[in-house]
């Protein structure tokens, strides 16, 4: 069964009406079989698992970010072989979780706790990364920064509490590129440059507090 859960979620039409609890079952389906599982699973399946994600619509998306975020880290844990070899997939679905959220914010049909359980999670999926597989996403994890600072500029309105722990997403991927993402801002406008940088002073700011650089 678990090798037919990703051509479900890809082929299942966005219109059933109850898309969202066939999305939720199968991805708390898929989670189940991994803990129990774990590194058993063939690597093929556990990546098809991961590739279903990117066809998500966005408030499904959003809806699941719990499950989603548990299954990269499951298999970031148990596969983390397949998932180095997955980068851009890994880097997509983490810009697609933090698009879901400021879209949400934006339209203003989340509460607020809901928008910040979420960003808590892609922070903690963010934190996992580094514990695993750090060095295979250190070059590229910058465009993933970069998409969520071109969010930022975009003037959606996000209350301090949020945007504080949204940045606490941003601040566990400069942990994983370094210096690097200075080498990438003049791919970006002058406003988003300024976002960028500011984010990256209290990045250092933050840490150096925490003893962490």
């Amino acid at each position: 069964v678990i090798t037919q859960c990703g051509s479900l979620l890809t082929h299942l039409p966005i219109e059933y009406s109850r898309y969202n609890e066939v999305v939720s079952f199968v991805l708390s389906f898929a989670n189940d079989v991994l803990i129990t599982k774990k590194s058993q699973l063939r690597s093929q399946v556990a990546l098809s698992l991961l590739q279903c994600c990117l066809h998500l619509p966005m408030n499904i998306l959003f809806l699941q970010h719990s499950n989603i975020c548990k299954l990269v880290s499951l298999l970031i844990k148990y596969h983390t072989i397949t998932l180095c070899k997955h980068v851009p997939t890994v880097e997509t679905i983490i810009k697609l979780l933090l698009q879901s959220i400021v879209i949400q914010a934006k339209e203003n049909q989340q509460k607020q706790e809901n928008l910040i359980e979420a960003a808590r999670d892609i922070t903690k999926l963010s934190a996992h990364l580094i514990e695993q597989c750090k060095e295979d996403f250190r070059s590229t994890i910058v465009y993933v920064l970069i998409d969520y600072v071109h969010l930022l500029s975009k003037g959606v309105f996000l209350s301090p509490a949020l945007k504080k722990t949204l940045n606490g997403v941003a601040f566990e991927l400069f942990r994983i590129s370094g210096e690097r993402v200075e080498q990438y801002s003049g791919q970006i406008s002058i406003a988003e440059r300024e976002l960028l940088k500011q984010l990256h002073q209290q990045f250092k700011q933050y840490h150096m507090f925490k003893g962490i650089i």
